[in-house]
């Protein structure tokens, strides 16, 4: 019989899938998880009645609840101004990616997390939600850093994605990770000044960049990307011929940093601290924060923090002295994935990565 844990997280799920079909008011999902709930309570108090049945019930109805929650976009979101030449104001909030054109022209793209939009003939207005910035400049110019706070002029658009068969929805991955709007914009156009490079974030993202250049700069563009690419997942710079060879083999996965990744570095620790004749418990320590490091490096894609949930599940019941139970340990992931974000569940990346 599955545990509950994975019984909890199917309902959890189930109540995702089943919110978009079913429309139900808030009020009314509200009251039915309160009378749940209080049914789960006396149950337990008397001790008779199926209790498990009751909370399975109830993560069901906590699904649809918080989809519905996730599905609301803030009135200042910077989608409103669609159609629009206006000028955003906000802050990098990913690496850039710099994909070359031809010798002398470099296409770059921003994520920026949008704090304020002028749209010239009124006032600035507060603006919240990310856009994704991209335009072409001369592969030598300076591209802004992880955290600088930049200004853009362009057009506002709405996300589009083709749904080509056998392609991801491009838009739907977007707005995952926050993105609501899209802006064509000109180099010319693109200013950014020094963010707060403190933060914790700015010095991961640092951090990241150097080794990346550390490795640019010590083995040929060919093999840099792909040693880049393995390291923290991504195509880019890795020439298509290489990536279908890749697939030929069955070993383009390790294109994308996922649970072989995580294992091994886990692993490693692991082996190291045996070899030291460290306590079980310091070196499952150990491992943990060098697995949370290492997945910050890589980004916290859907893949990544699954791999990084179950890592940590695993490597608790190592100290705890607790077989270990990979079911449970997905199940667990998948349920704190998607009550973070319900719509992880129509993502391909944590359905099959």
């Amino acid at each position: 019989m599955p545990g509950i844990i994975t019984l909890l997280a199917a309902a959890f799920a189930g109540g995702v899938w089943f919110a978009g079909a079913a429309g139900a008011a808030p009020a009314a999902l509200y009251a039915l998880a309160a009378g749940l709930l209080l049914c789960a309570l006396v149950q337990v108090v008397r001790g008779t009645g199926p209790v498990a049945a009751t909370v399975v019930a109830l993560f069901f109805v906590a699904g649809m609840i918080r989809c519905g929650h996730a599905e609301v976009v803030s009135p200042y979101d910077v989608g409103r101004f669609a159609g629009r030449t206006v000028t955003v104001h906000g802050t990098v909030d990913e690496l850039p990616r710099v994909t070359d054109v031809d010798q002398g022209t470099a296409l770059v793209r921003y994520v920026v997390d949008v704090t304020a939009v002028d749209g010239g003939d009124a006032p600035l207005e507060g603006a919240a939600g990310k856009v994704v910035v991209s335009f072409r400049q001369p592969r030598q110019a300076a591209v802004a850093a992880y955290g600088d706070r930049v200004s853009v002029r362009g057009r506002v658009a709405e996300l589009h994605g083709y749904n080509n068969p056998g392609q991801g929805d491009i838009a739907a991955a977007y707005r995952l990770s926050g993105v609501t709007a899209r802006l064509a914009a000109r180099a010319e156009d693109f200013r950014a000044v020094p963010g707060n490079v403190n933060s914790p974030a700015a010095a991961i993202a640092a951090w990241r960049q150097r080794m990346t250049a550390f490795i640019a700069a010590t083995v040929a563009p060919g093999d840099a990307a792909v040693i880049n690419g393995v390291l923290f997942g991504g195509y880019a710079g890795i020439k298509r011929e290489v990536v279908r060879d890749f697939a030929a083999t069955g070993l383009v996965h390790i294109l994308s940093v996922s649970g072989a990744h995580i294992a091994l570095v886990a692993g490693a620790v692991l082996w190291l601290g045996a070899r030291l004749r460290l306590r079980r418990a310091r070196t499952a320590a150990l491992a943990a924060a060098a697995v949370v490091v290492y997945a910050l490096l890589a980004g916290l894609t859907p893949p990544v923090v699954r791999a990084v949930i179950m890592g940590l599940a695993a490597l608790a019941a190592v100290v705890l002295g607790r077989d270990r139970d990979t079911l449970q340990a997905l199940a667990l992931a998948a349920l704190g994935m998607l009550a973070w974000q319900p719509g992880l569940l129509f993502d391909i990346s944590f359905i099959y990565n």
